[in-house]
């Protein structure tokens, strides 16, 4: 008899084997890469890869504008420069023509800005909604094919915090903020190409604030999303304390044993807080560095640009520099999303 229960249990053991949350190719795929990124899109349907390939055209295409809009009003500056003491009615008459055709092309190109920021906005929203939904649907079904001894392992409050916390970051990342990453980068190209066309000295002088910003930006980020991490875990395991104090009131009552479970979350508490403040500290001084150099490169480009409009002249200049000032300002911050 024992011999048959044994049995049973092999077998019975083999049929309710513990199955991976992550496929075998996937467990060996490094953390923090473009693959583990593109691994999220593997949920994806035939109509996600639509709003994606929409999302990402429409995101090119609103980079453009905003480059556009500082040539405007570089012309726009030229008119203004020019001397109008002695002007002919003829000549101011040409020159209220030429203002208004350039409005009618600023609200041209703000409307055209709007329409795609719209559509890669929407498209974008969508697939992150989409997204999460499949991939929360199949982790709760992965969970659910789990052995039991899986579940005493990793405790509830993990699962339960992996579903909304760490699927809420998921969404983060293949929402919104992909499309304006992808029209940070077309405005940064786009701006940067008609600045060298516009004033290659000026460009060049504003270049080197990049440097400065990648160096910062990936310390700061390198450091915020470890703490950030860290925080993460703390916070599992706080929910899984939790869950299983109030699962099991009754016999942490009967054995007194509610100054340890205190003094045990307290503990994690403080842990959690502690990297919670880490991360706040290297947010701060990240986003302190980045408007210090952000400011500076905004003094550099005012001086430089006053120096070469003194030393080329007046006429014809002045428009162009503060184009390529526009520009490389507004990308700057572009960058910086």
């Amino acid at each position: 008899m024992n011999e048959k229960d044994n049995s049973i249990g092999k077998v019975g053991s083999k049929k309710i084997s513990q199955e991976p949350l992550l496929e075998k190719e996937d467990h060996y795929t490094p953390y923090g890469t473009f693959q583990s990124y593109k691994r999220l899109f593997r949920y994806s349907t035939s109509f996600d890869i639509f709003l994606i390939v929409i999302g990402v055209l429409a995101c090119i295409g609103g980079g453009s504008p905003l480059p556009i809009l500082g040539l405007i009003f570089g012309d726009l500056l030229n008119e203004f420069a020019e001397d109008w003491s002695n002007a002919s009615p003829e000549r101011v008459s040409n020159f209220l023509d030429a203002v208004n055709s350039k409005v009618l092309k600023l609200v041209a190109v703000a409307t055209a800005n709007f329409v795609l920021t719209y559509i890669y906005s929407v498209c974008w929203s969508l697939l992150g909604e989409r997204l999460t939904h499949n991939i929360r649907i199949k982790y709760v079904e992965a969970s659910l094919k789990q052995n039991v001894q899986y579940v005493y392992d990793c405790g509830v409050g993990q699962i339960s915090n992996s579903i909304t916390g760490e699927i809420q970051v998921i969404h983060n990342g293949t929402s919104e903020k992909v499309g304006l990453f992808l029209q940070s980068i077309s405005y940064f190209i786009i701006a940067f190409a008609i600045s060298f066309t516009l004033s290659p000295k000026l460009s060049a002088a504003m270049c080197a604030m990049v440097p400065a910003f990648l160096v910062v930006t990936t310390y700061g980020s390198f450091w915020s999303s470890k703490y950030a991490d860290r925080e993460s875990d703390a916070a599992s395991r706080l929910g899984t304390i939790s869950e299983e104090a109030f699962s099991s009131i009754r016999m942490i009552q009967s054995f007194c044993a509610e100054r340890l479970i205190l003094a045990n979350h307290r503990t994690v508490l403080t842990e959690a807080k502690k990297y919670g403040d880490l991360k706040s500290y290297v947010g701060s001084l990240m986003n302190a560095a980045i408007y210090f150099i952000a400011y500076g490169a905004n003094a550099l480009a005012f001086w430089y640009g006053a120096k070469l409009m003194l030393e080329d002249g007046l006429s014809g200049r002045i428009g162009s520099i503060f184009s390529v000032i526009l520009m490389l300002v507004d990308s700057k911050y572009f960058f910086l999303n």
